[in-house]
């Protein structure tokens, strides 16, 4: 399983205008994962409010970073990829789907493992001035009629999603053994010389094609996972065989 430590994926909230939204949102990265509440030009206090509802989560309350607008944040974080969250549609508001946009990062050569995921304001959510400053719009599927979100709630669903797909995308695959790896596991001995004698005795030559008659003869015998004592016998099979010739 991948560690979770190697990805950042930060919540950034444009000009949030309610101290309550902005401590459940700093509760919910805190559940996430590793990143970190960033806000530009907040429209109301970041007080006592905030800490309240950011819950269990003051430590990540006391590292929340502030800029008054996106070319001091742009300054401090070059090259970040930010994905906006938005419903709206517009000539320079394509919307993807967000699982897509996630996978799109993930699958990038260039992915550095810091993603910015940006809100806007409660009321009326990211401007056209913001959106240049983004590199991706994407919206979450809703499966209701009401399409409205909180933007607590959406900050806490996307965190997840994030996390999720990363964390499937690069879940460690099973080990699939082969022959060699179990015996190299278990120390087994294989008889490489009794086997080697045997065919040599026997007349056998390699084989036309690429693969060696005694890897392919090595091969087939540790497929069935045989034991030291087991390889023992093949052993003075082999031997017993090369006497007898001689």
């Amino acid at each position: 399983m991948p560690n979770t430590q190697d990805l950042h994926i930060h919540t950034l909230l444009v000009r949030p205008q309610y101290a309550k939204n902005i401590g459940q949102s700093i509760r919910a990265t805190a559940n996430s994962g590793f990143g970190s509440v960033h806000i530009i030009n907040p429209e109301c206090e970041i007080s006592n409010e905030a800490r309240k509802w950011a819950a269990g989560a003051q430590e990540a309350a006391d590292q929340i970073q502030i800029y008054s607008n996106w070319e001091e944040f742009n300054v401090k974080h070059k090259g970040v990829f930010k994905i906006g969250l938005t419903r709206r549609t517009g000539k320079y508001r394509k919307l993807i789907p967000f699982e897509t946009g996630l996978n799109t990062f993930y699958d990038s050569p260039t992915f550095n493992k810091e993603l910015f995921l940006v809100y806007g304001p409660e009321d009326d959510g990211l401007n056209s001035e913001d959106i240049k400053h983004i590199n991706m719009c994407c919206n979450l599927n809703l499966y209701g009629d009401f399409k409205s979100l909180n933007l607590s709630h959406a900050v806490m669903l996307t965190q997840h999603s994030a996390h999720r797909i990363y964390l499937e995308n690069n879940k460690s695959k099973p080990k699939v053994d082969t022959p060699q790896d179990k015996a190299n596991e278990e120390h087994i001995e294989f008889p490489d010389e009794a086997l080697m004698e045997w065919l040599k005795n026997s007349g056998v030559q390699k084989s036309l094609t690429k693969l060696n008659t005694f890897d392919v003869l090595k091969s087939t015998i540790l497929r069935s996972f045989p034991n030291q004592k087991e390889l023992s016998t093949f052993e003075k099979a082999f031997r017993a065989s090369v006497k007898s010739k001689n």
